[in-house]
């Protein structure tokens, strides 16, 4: 039985992820029959594997999806906010201007 105890067909495991990669040396993979660049996506950490859109810009390539790019976007916002609260509330917090007498 194909996928059953023993055999050596990849299982399609995870959570909906792509299933039936096999893992190789480094940054490739299996997809499918064929040997495929792979990534890490920077935000959810999840594999990003090489597509036909991509073979000019593979270097470029650092998220899975537009949305991971968003958070990813939406997350150093919040981070540079806060860093810029911190520098206000400390001893040389910005004091309102004052009219010349």
């Amino acid at each position: 039985m194909p996928g059953g105890p023993g055999s050596s067909a990849p299982s399609k495991g995870g959570k909906g992820g792509r299933g039936g990669l096999v893992f190789g040396d480094g940054d490739r993979v299996l997809d499918k029959g064929v040997w495929k660049r792979a990534k890490t996506c920077q935000q959810c950490l999840q594999i990003v594997v090489e597509r036909a859109k991509w073979k000019d810009c593979w270097d470029e390539v650092r998220f899975c999806s537009d949305r991971c790019k968003a958070e990813a976007k939406k997350m150093k916002r919040q981070q540079q906010q806060a860093e810029q609260a911190a520098r206000n509330d400390g001893d040389g917090a910005m004091q309102p201007c004052q009219a010349p007498p």
